[in-house]
C-alpha cells in the first residue's frame, strides 16, 4: 500500500504542512508532507520525502496526525545507548549526567526530559 500527500494537507480548513508520529515512549517526530509517500513494508511505515527517509515499527506507534507545528526532536538511538548522556528539565535545567541512557531512565522521576547523547538531542517521557 502506497499514500501519497499533495504538498500540505487541509482539515476542517487549516493547512497541515507536517504529519506527526507519536511512538509508545511518547516521543514525537514530524514529517514534511511536501512530496511524501508512505508505504508499509516488514512491519514498518516507510515515510520518503525531500528530507530523506524515516522508518516507524508499526508495533511501536501509538498516534499519527496532521499538524503545522514540527519538531526537531527524534528517539536516540546511538550505539545502544552505551554512552554518556547528560540530562536537562524540559525548562532547561541540567539535572544529570549518567553513564548510559539505562542508568538515566532507572534513575529519574517521573516526567519529561531533554537528553544529549554525543552529537543528538532527544525529549523523553519517563513514567
Amino acid at each position: 500500500m502506497v499514500i501519497a500527500c499533495a504538498p500540505a494537507a487541509f482539515a476542517d480548513g487549516f493547512e497541515y504542512n507536517y504529519l506527526a508520529f507519536t511512538n509508545s515512549n511518547g516521543v514525537s517526530q514530524t514529517v514534511s508532507v511536501t512530496d511524501l509517500t508512505i508505504t508499509f513494508a516488514d512491519g514498518k511505515l516507510v515515510a520518503v520525502n525531500g528530507d530523506g527517509t524515516k522508518q516507524f515499527l508499526l508495533t511501536d506507534l501509538t498516534k499519527m496526525y496532521f499538524t503545522d507545528t514540527p519538531t526537531g526532536i527524534s528517539e536516540v538511538t546511538v550505539d545502544g545507548s552505551t554512552s554518556q548522556v547528560e540530562v536537562y528539565s524540559v525548562a532547561g535545567v541540567f539535572v544529570g549526567k549518567y553513564p548510559t541512557m539505562a542508568v538515566a531512565k532507572s534513575k529519574l522521576k517521573a516526567g519529561m526530559y531533554v537528553i544529549k547523547q554525543k552529537d543528538k538531542t532527544t525529549k523523553i517521557a519517563i513514567r
